[in-house]
């Protein structure tokens, strides 16, 4: 959700634009936590479990899941909103070609 806030505040002007570049990162990186399990369907790991009020000790140590509904939500609206922002985006290729 973080990733999503600062794409959307980016974009909407609330944020510096700096603050894209930011979240491009953050959807890489949970890009990079997806695989393909054995039976063929798609798995998102590492997803903190259903968190509640404390302090960063208690939220680092929460228990982690793969496809917890907790993460896949947030991960749907995430993709959304940055998916087609990769998409439009010019490879490597075309931005060096003169």
């Amino acid at each position: 959700m973080f990733t999503y806030a600062l794409s959307r505040g980016a974009q909407q002007g609330y944020l510096d634009a700096h603050y894209k570049s930011v979240a491009q990162r953050g959807y890489e990186g949970v890009l990079a936590k997806i695989s393909l399990g054995s039976d063929g369907r798609t798995n998102l790991t590492d997803i903190s479990i259903g968190t509640n009020v404390g302090d960063y000790a208690f939220y680092i140590a929460r228990p982690r899941e793969t496809n917890d509904f907790h993460g896949l939500g947030a991960f749907l609206i995430m993709n959304e909103q940055l998916r087609t922002r990769v998409r439009n985006q010019p490879t490597q290729d075309e931005v060096s070609q003169p």
